[in-house]
């Protein structure tokens, strides 16, 4: 990239001054860019969004948190955010994007691109609705962590005020989808080859939550 690229030359020239404050410059610019959208164009994608979507599932109306101008927005700011080497991840704002695609492909109609399609017309109430975006958020944590099964255990017990026996497995189906899409993605950083034994959980990715080492 040009921003690394830039600072190894001017390291490999014994310029580490300069390397410094052109690192600076990139990450304050690229702070700013990612503010003033999120400021300027929809102050509804600020954050994670997790609180905003924990609140939508137990019946608090917040506007425009579903909202395709807040997907386009938290998606450039959260990349601006990461690519400034801000001390940020994007799994909270990753968790709201995946339920911003459910709550859209859901409905397959949009009031701020002013289109309606005729598909999925069952969906359009406020159950079916709310589900897919909990599905979102599975997806969501999914895609972030390589966990499907960590997806599906966080929409159930820390987003959803509404569960049953046939929801866990449609979104842990769902969960198992968004992995093996962002693998495949990844997989285009090694020319599109899979890199390890396939069908098998590995304990450096899949596991919830581990211990390298111990604290000392």
């Amino acid at each position: 990239s040009v921003k690394f690229d830039k600072a190894d030359d001017f390291i490999q020239d014994g310029k580490f001054f300069n390397a410094w404050g052109w690192l600076v410059l990139w990450g304050i610019g690229l702070v700013f860019f990612g503010s003033a959208i999120v400021v300027l164009l929809r102050p509804s994608a600020t954050a994670s969004g997790l609180p905003e979507l924990i609140g939508f599932l137990n019946g608090t109306i917040v506007r425009r948190i579903f909202n395709v101008k807040t997907f386009v927005v938290k998606f450039f700011s959260c990349t601006a955010a990461v690519a400034s080497g801000l001390p940020v991840g994007p799994e909270g704002p990753m968790i709201h994007m995946g339920s911003l695609i459910g709550a859209g492909l859901s409905q397959m109609r949009s009031a701020t691109l002013r289109v309606s399609f005729p598909f999925f017309n069952r969906f359009r109430n406020s159950e079916d609705r709310r589900n897919f975006i909990s599905a979102g958020a599975g997806a969501g944590i999914a895609s972030a962590f390589g966990a499907p099964v960590g997806g599906m255990l966080f929409s159930m017990e820390e987003v959803s005020s509404f569960w049953n026996q046939k929801l866990t497995w449609q979104i842990f189906f769902c969960c198992m989808i968004s992995t093996f899409t962002t693998d495949l993605f990844n997989s285009a950083f090694l020319g599109w080859k899979y890199d390890g034994p396939f069908g098998l959980f590995k304990t450096d990715r899949y596991i919830l939550f581990r211990v390298e080492q111990g604290i000392a």
